[in-house]
């Protein structure tokens, strides 16, 4: 009866979620900014309260206002949903084909960044507006009290709020339809090849580290349904991060809380002590956090493939990355700092071919304001990383579309030896999705979409293709949701992996 209970609910839970945030041109990339004064309208006769704005006084809607999901409430500043007929200015992204303005603020309280980095927030917000056009105060967090954390297994209906950039993830525990924890996936770009994402109404079970948080508690999902998302066995309590000391002797290397191969390796001797550099405590506490490209502070008119934010603390919490009210400051520092970013998926699918003929390692510098290209830093195909060495610390870094090329003979003796299919990008997607592979030899490439019948519903290449990596979209704005299969023919080699649409 109990189980019959909880399917119900989730049938309940997935139309209303679905009622609310499936609105023409939803994503945020598609949305015009927008400020708009009048009088609210709510209408509360149906199941769930609908919100409107009547711009000109004529007690007619003019606007649709979506605040996400019902259950949905900042924890960052005391802003509500209007009552019908309040005076209200809004902040938001509005979708011109449908008259529907997804709420960013009201009467200038804050309500929701939709294109907020949400797998590193392992703590309740902190300010308002964290990072926008007027000042950056970046998302690295600090150390987490380790106290709070404890690891705890899970059983309930998934919850999807489709608003933001990237789709959020909650558990309903009791059948409530109101969430009673956030589901931590880590970013849009970890995706363990074997699994996926769970659609909302999904019954499951979870497994990870529980983070206490003043609204929904946090759990950075380790494990899903009985099989492993995330490895926890590298993880410390302070997911990557951690403290280097004045008189460490062994190099302490701070890594990506989702990506043990992007970090930076700090050796002893970074204390400059009275060598004339600036004086630093003797501990300071690092963290290094991959955000999406759209999130990266300073970011306008560079084409982004992935980007970092590296956060240096006094152990009072003090983040010396920050200057001014923003990051994008920098360190020096008395030794070299290994730099090591591990570069797989460009999210924009921005890249030329082959790869390293069009990428390149940035830096901001705050005193320019201008983007610095490292011209040290090297690439290895076989690792898939940007390697070089400085003595400062650099609060942003990104890599990004260079107008530098390289020879050709140089990039095709540096691929790969064999043909490799990657996961797409995003996954799961609607409706477009980039799907990469590499080529080691000339040689006659076609690539395939199916259904989960084995039909074929799209081929996406049928040519000869030189050595390189090469990039293709795949939009499925004329599908339906559900899983479906892409195949790579090359030569005698096939490769098949499975992606899934959801809207």
């Amino acid at each position: 009866m109990k189980l019959l209970q909880i399917i119900m609910v989730s049938f309940l839970s997935v139309f209303m979620v679905n009622a609310q945030n499936n609105q023409c041109g939803a994503d945020p990339d598609s949305l015009i900014a927008v400020t708009v004064s009048g009088t609210a309208i709510a209408d509360s006769k149906g199941k769930a309260v609908h919100y409107f704005l009547d711009e000109d006084g004529d007690d007619i809607a003019d606007y649709k206002l979506n605040f996400g999901p019902k259950w949905y409430e900042p924890d960052s500043s005391d802003a509500a949903r209007p009552q019908n007929g309040e005076a209200i200015t809004i902040e938001g992204g509005l979708s011109a084909c449908d008259s529907v303005i997804i709420v960013y603020s009201i009467n200038d309280e804050y309500w929701r960044n939709p294109y907020e980095p949400y797998w590193h927030e392992m703590k309740p917000h902190r300010y308002q507006y964290g990072n926008t056009h007027t000042h950056h105060r970046g998302y690295a967090y600090g150390w987490i009290n380790s106290d709070s954390i404890t690891i705890v297994t899970l059983e309930g209906i998934t919850m999807v709020d489709t608003t933001f950039k990237n789709f959020q993830y909650y558990l309903d525990t009791d059948a409530d339809t109101i969430p009673d924890y956030f589901l931590n996936f880590g970013p849009p770009w970890y995706n363990p090849e074997s699994l996926t994402r769970p659609d909302s109404g999904d019954l499951i079970n979870v497994m990870g580290a529980l983070i206490e948080k003043t609204n929904d508690p946090v759990l950075l999902v380790f494990e899903l349904n009985g099989e492993v998302w995330l490895d926890s066995t590298g993880l410390s309590t302070q997911f990557g991060a951690g403290w280097i000391h004045k008189n460490m002797i062994q190099n302490r290397f701070v890594h990506d809380p989702f990506d043990h191969a992007s970090g930076m390796e700090i050796g002893s001797g970074w204390n400059p002590g009275n060598k004339g550099q600036k004086q630093l405590p003797d501990s300071l506490f690092c963290q290094m956090l991959r955000l999406y490209p759209e999130n990266i502070p300073y970011g306008e008119g560079e084409k982004i493939a992935a980007g970092y934010e590296i956060g240096i603390f006094t152990r009072n919490q003090e983040n010396l990355m920050v200057h001014n009210d923003s990051v994008g400051d920098h360190l020096q520092l008395a030794s070299a700092i290994k730099y090591q970013l591990h570069y797989e998926d460009a999210p924009n699918g921005i890249l030329a071919k082959p790869m390293n003929q069009s990428l390149a390692v940035k830096v901001y510098d705050s005193e320019s304001k201008t983007w610095e290209t490292i011209d040290s830093a090297v690439y290895d195909s076989q690792t898939q990383t940007y390697s070089f060495e400085s003595e400062t610390a650099y609060s942003l870094l990104i890599i990004a579309q260079s107008s530098v090329t390289d020879s050709p003979v140089e990039e095709v003796s540096a691929l790969p030896g064999s043909f490799v299919l990657h996961q797409n990008y995003p996954n799961p997607f609607n409706p477009a999705t980039t799907i990469e592979f590499l080529i080691p030899e000339e040689t006659r490439v076609i690539l395939s979409v199916f259904n989960i019948l084995g039909q074929k519903i799209a081929e996406l290449a049928n040519a000869n293709y030189a050595p390189g990596v090469y990039r293709i979209e795949f939009n499925a704005a004329d599908l339906s949701s559900g899983i479906y299969f892409y195949e790579l023919r090359a030569g005698n080699v096939s490769q098949i992996k499975r992606m899934t649409l959801v809207k």
